[in-house]
């Protein structure tokens, strides 16, 4: 148990690092990202495997539904995994009962695909739902706050900006939230 503790500690210094490392890189104009095409299906699967242990112990349904004939998207795989892994464990940090979504389709009109992280978590008010993309920032009342550097949306937000798309949000408070990455 202790080694256990002590690894699970291990990991929330390196997720801190990483996360500061991540948004200076982006506050300096040094980030790079390597393009190439990828099965979005492919990436998405896996990411929604890795957190399945997350909801075992809740009340909570992890749903995948994605869009047969999804295109290759030509993108950063790892930082689009990041982006995605981001999006997936706040929906299932705050999502205490109910479902979270991952929803994934081609959108015509934006000629683009969507990628939808929906939840039946405690919601965001309106008056905060822009502020969640803001750096070291976390919305709420203190007791609903959880663990976390309050930077995972901002960089989520410029890894979409830097794929030439883009992070925005919906929320109802007490009915969930949505979040989608173009």
């Amino acid at each position: 148990e202790d080694v256990r503790l002590v690894r699970a500690g291990g990991h929330q210094l390196l997720a801190l690092i990483n996360d500061i490392l991540d948004i200076s890189m982006i506050e300096s104009g040094e980030l790079s990202l390597s393009f190439a095409p990828h099965d979005l299906r492919e990436l998405i699967d896996e990411v929604v495997s890795i957190h399945q242990p997350l909801v075992r112990d809740k009340d909570v349904d992890l749903v995948l539904e994605v869009s047969p004939g999804l295109p290759e998207v030509v993108c950063d795989r790892r930082r689009i995994g990041q982006v995605l892994t981001n999006l997936l464990s706040n929906a299932i940090k705050f999502t205490e009962e109910g479902s979270v979504t991952v929803r994934a389709q081609f959108d015509p009109e934006r000629n683009g695909v969507v990628l939808q992280v929906t939840d039946t978590g405690v919601g965001i008010t309106p008056e905060d739902l822009e502020q969640i993309f803001e750096e070291y920032k976390q919305v709420g009342s203190l007791k609903k706050r959880k663990k976390g550097t309050g930077l995972g949306l901002a960089i989520a937000r410029s890894i979409a900006t830097h794929h030439g798309g883009n992070l925005g949000a919906r929320s109802t408070p007490g009915e969930g939230s949505t979040l989608e990455l173009t």
